[in-house]
């Protein structure tokens, strides 16, 4: 890599960095809100993490404070232990001001992608999902040309110097319009002679050729291919952006848990397969399971930069996901996480049993180690991608 392309990509991260602070301050800021509109007193707010750069006491007594790692930030509450009973801290608060407070940066999370997808919607927001809400009635496609992403190794496409890049006009005379629809139009004419009109370098090449039978598993043709899509609104951007939030989520929630599903059963195949048991499928689905995962290095250091080269409407769009991610993880019920301790909050609530300082303390930090492990584990991936 040259100089230039260095600098380029460390312009990238930092700028990666900067929007994942961000995100994360939003998450925070939410805490922040609910805990004092409930009587939380909140002894510091901080953006990044220690060690200290600079702190000041504001008027109404909360410590702001700017830190030297920048990954995030925090927000500090006067007695997060339940069992605190004094004036101002955590364990006073109602069951409803501790939903508020524990709730209240998944919420502002949402909101902000809603706000993302609002804003993405007013001049195009990329298609993402198949029957992506929008309102037919103001609704305005935008379609970019199809593209080959990928050609197959010993295709008819490789064989008629089909590249890349290259831009797919029409096959036999139907114009290609969209990338979803051209398997079913190359399959309809397998075995075939048709002609092939792409556009490489601003000129027009017409390459007549003969279509496979599909059997060798090349298709029948043997390309991918790309199109962006994207639906632009007026007046009903903001139901699009709530929507859009809506049906990311679900499928947020969806894939994490064909992740959980891969690799608990790819640990569980792996063991049975030592005692000669299991379908010897184990590696293959903890490795689809680590496709699914992506950590701080892995947003950082794969994805921003290369959202950053496809565009700022890619940036703005990773960002709304990334903001929505953070929503769903902080949902989990793991003790360490926002919606693990809601549950507790919640026992506590219908038991009428108060946890005890040592109890909520040794369930907070086993729930920590296995963020921690899971947080491990994505780093290893993520250095993984980068190394290779």
């Amino acid at each position: 890599m040259t100089l230039g392309g260095i600098l380029v990509l460390v312009a990238q991260i930092i700028g990666g960095l900067i929007l994942l602070t961000i995100i994360v301050v939003v998450h925070e800021l939410g805490h922040y809100f609910n805990a004092r509109r409930n009587g939380i007193e909140v002894e510091e707010f901080g953006i990044g993490f220690p060690p200290l750069a600079y702190k000041r006491k504001l008027k109404n007594g909360v410590i702001f404070s700017l830190n030297w790692i920048p990954i995030g930030g925090f927000c500090r509450v006067k007695g997060e232990n339940s069992t605190d009973k004094r004036k101002g801290t955590y364990g006073a608060a109602s069951f409803q001001g501790k939903t508020q407070f524990l709730l209240g940066g998944i919420s502002f999370n949402l909101a902000f992608a809603a706000v993302v997808f609002t804003i993405l919607s007013l001049f195009g927001m990329p298609k993402l999902i198949p029957d992506q809400f929008h309102v037919l009635s103001d609704n305005h496609e935008i379609l970019g040309p199809v593209e080959v992403a990928h050609v197959v190794e010993g295709s008819v496409a490789q064989e008629n110097n089909i590249k890349v890049g290259d831009r797919l006009v029409s096959l036999d005379g139907t114009p290609i319009i969209r990338s979803v629809e051209f398997p079913a139009l190359t399959a309809a004419h397998r075995g075939e002679t048709v002609d092939l009109v792409i556009e490489r370098d601003d000129q027009t090449i017409t390459k007549t050729l003969t279509l496979g039978d599909g059997t060798d598993g090349r298709g029948a043709l043997g390309v991918s291919a790309f199109s962006e899509e994207r639906n632009r609104a007026t007046w009903s951007a903001p139901l699009v952006g709530i929507g859009v939030t809506v049906q990311l989520t679900r499928e947020t929630f969806r894939g994490l848990g064909t992740m959980l599903g891969n690799l608990f059963g790819g640990i569980i195949a792996n063991i049975q397969g030592i005692f000669g048991a299991g379908d010897g499928n184990g590696g293959a689905r903890i490795a689809a399971a680590g496709d699914g995962l992506a950590g701080p290095i892995g947003i950082i250091g794969i994805l921003f930069p290369g959202a950053f080269v496809s565009g700022p409407s890619i940036v703005i769009l990773l960002v709304g996901v990334i903001s929505l991610s953070l929503a769903v993880m902080n949902l989990l019920p793991i003790p360490a996480l926002d919606g693990g301790r809601w549950l507790m909050a919640l026992y506590t609530k219908i038991t009428k049993k108060e946890i005890s300082k040592k109890t909520e303390e040794k369930i907070i930090v086993r729930g920590f180690m296995v963020l921690i492990g899971l947080i491990a584990l994505t780093v290893i991936l993520d250095i993984w991608r980068l190394a290779t």
